[in-house]
């Protein structure tokens, strides 16, 4: 009996934690989503930037990234399975922002000197529809983003290199140059930058799982107005 006591008693005394656990995880979250929403709604133009998700998702994720930048090619794995995970749900956009002082006047001193060319080659692919294709190649070996491997690129991607070459010399350069406006404009200084529904939220993240989070808490929202009208 007495053992059969002692028993119920951890039980009793299991769930009173795992209760407080789940509170204490409870208000912690509830404190990030408030986080979250101190922060600074952005306008953020998207004109004619690589949207990756069903265009008429509800929720909109825009990535500020330089494809030299190891975390970013983390995020970029990141955010294809988060995409994955919440099917039709979210849109992710693609700004650049090369932390190299060829092409952004905020980079001071040498950083990432491949990364700018390789911004440009990506846009460069993206005239003839295989940016993502080319994001991805970009991003799974960042050892060599020189000017012949990313023309080695192209070619393996069946590009024509010809209006390859030719943007690459002529427009790629102004289309860089209108992301770092942008980027400028927000006061952004490293990469990753993320925003979910124009808030800057990888300035508040604490973990992965936070995304799932404000991704829930955002689609409840959302239907919780729709069932009200």
């Amino acid at each position: 009996l007495a053992f059969g006591a002692d028993r119920a008693f951890a039980q009793y005394f299991e769930k009173i934690h795992n209760a407080e656990v789940f509170q204490q995880k409870q208000n912690t979250d509830q404190s990030f989503i408030k986080n979250y929403y101190a922060l600074k709604k952005e306008a953020i133009n998207l004109t004619n930037s690589p949207v990756m998700g069903a265009i008429d998702a509800p929720l909109t994720i825009v990535e500020f990234s330089d494809f030299q930048c190891p975390a970013c090619a983390q995020r970029s794995l990141f955010l294809k399975s988060l995409l994955e995970k919440h099917n039709k749900k979210i849109k992710i956009y693609f700004k650049h922002y090369p932390l190299d002082q060829a092409c952004n006047s905020d980079v001071k001193q040498p950083f990432h000197p491949f990364a700018c060319q390789a911004a440009e080659a990506a846009v460069c692919a993206k005239e003839q529809n295989r940016f993502w294709e080319f994001h991805e190649a970009l991003f799974r070996d960042q050892r060599d983003l020189s000017h012949d491997y990313v023309l080695t690129l192209a070619r393996n991607l069946s590009l024509n290199v010809f209006d390859f070459t030719s943007c690459l010399t002529k427009r790629a350069g102004k289309v860089i140059a209108l992301d770092l406006a942008e980027a400028q404009k927000l006061g952004i200084n490293y990469t990753p930058s993320l925003y979910l529904e124009g808030r800057k939220v990888s300035d508040v993240l604490r973990s992965a799982n936070d995304f799932d989070i404000l991704i829930n808490h955002l689609l409840d929202n959302a239907e919780k107005k729709r069932g009200d009208l």
